[in-house]
């Protein structure tokens, strides 16, 4: 669509025109005064009024209601500058004109105010799925420093260094490790770390589709996040595919970013929700230490943190701009 496009709302129109009213019917009742003094009492008033008029141009964008907002705020700057060649007065008057101007034009910004933040999009949360594997994955610290030493590709040091790391984490002795760590020995294919992402990523999902909010036809936004792990063909594009999601999906992977991701990819999807109405978002987050992922070397210690800190889980995240959601959330 080309064009600008102006928003009519007729709670605006008649707002701003009974402030144009009143304010006209007061400040004629006022007299007159001095055309230098008009001047000065013209000068706070524009201040005043511009910076107000200057937030709400920053904070909104309807481009209709910011058109009337600029004419309104016109003329009623030619209003004054109108009055101010009305003749002579006292300036006990003038004092009395401006505060009365300032007053009145507080509360119809405020109005205005509220009148632009009832056309804001709320986001709503309408469910939530974790990803628990089976107990045959946990891996306990010392059973985890065991299967370091079994790899064969670690020395000593390296051993010790991230055994330091596991004893000064916050990672107790329920953890899980995809099935490619637990293998012996470890299996670092491509095909491997495709499952290990696939059993996660799809547990959570099935169990978003199956709670019945929503079908998968209605999501109309996707973003799946994952910090080690990320192939080609994406992880979106498995999940599109996988659940024959509609084909104008706006889909999204997110990588390399660490644990950061499921923060983004949230802020994300409530941006994309802000302009894409009527819709449903699902937000995927991931982790998977795969045998590929981890790091088998003994000079970067920085690397080697990775291994111990990480390891397998997901959540799905269900979010929603349509109103008619909201009894979901009591």
């Amino acid at each position: 669509m080309s064009g600008n496009v102006i928003i009519k709302d007729e709670r605006l129109d008649g707002c701003i025109s009974s402030a144009n009213s009143w304010l006209s019917a007061h400040l004629k009742t006022l007299g007159s005064f001095p055309k230098d003094l008009g001047c000065l009492a013209l000068v706070p008033l524009v201040l005043v009024g511009g910076s107000q008029l200057l937030s709400l141009l920053l904070s909104h964008k309807f481009l209709g209601i910011v058109s009337q907002l600029v004419y309104w705020f016109s003329s009623s700057v030619e209003l004054f500058v109108d009055w101010t060649s009305l003749g002579t007065s006292s300036n006990k008057a003038v004092l009395g004109s401006l505060l009365l101007a300032l007053a009145l034009m507080q509360p119809v910004f405020l109005t205005l105010k509220k009148l632009l933040d009832s056309q804001r999009t709320p986001t709503y949360l309408l469910d939530l799925a974790l990803f628990k594997p089976d107990d045959s994955c946990k891996v306990t610290k010392d059973e985890y420093v065991e299967r370091a030493k079994k790899t064969g590709f670690l020395l000593e040091s390296s051993i010790e260094f991230q055994k330091k790391v596991l004893d000064h984490s916050a990672l107790g002795d329920e953890t899980y490790a995809p099935p490619s760590m637990l293998s012996y020995p470890i299996d670092v294919s491509q095909a491997a770390s495709d499952k290990d992402a696939d059993i996660a990523m799809f547990g959570v999902v099935d169990q978003i589709f199956a709670a019945g909010i929503v079908k998968p036809e209605d999501v109309g936004i996707l973003v799946v996040t994952c910090s080690l792990f990320c192939p080609v063909p994406s992880l979106a594009s498995r999940v599109v595919n996988r659940y024959k999601l509609r084909e104008d999906i706006e889909a999204y992977s997110l990588g390399g970013m660490g644990c950061s991701t499921g923060v983004l990819s949230i802020s994300l999807c409530r941006d994309l929700l802000k302009v894409n109405r009527n819709t449903h978002a699902l937000a995927v987050n991931l982790e998977v230490v795969s045998g590929q992922q981890g790091y088998r070397g003994n000079k970067r210690r920085s690397m080697m943190v990775t291994n111990c800190i990480f390891r397998w889980g997901a959540a799905a995240i269900l979010l929603s701009n349509k109103p008619s959601k909201r009894i979901l959330l009591s």
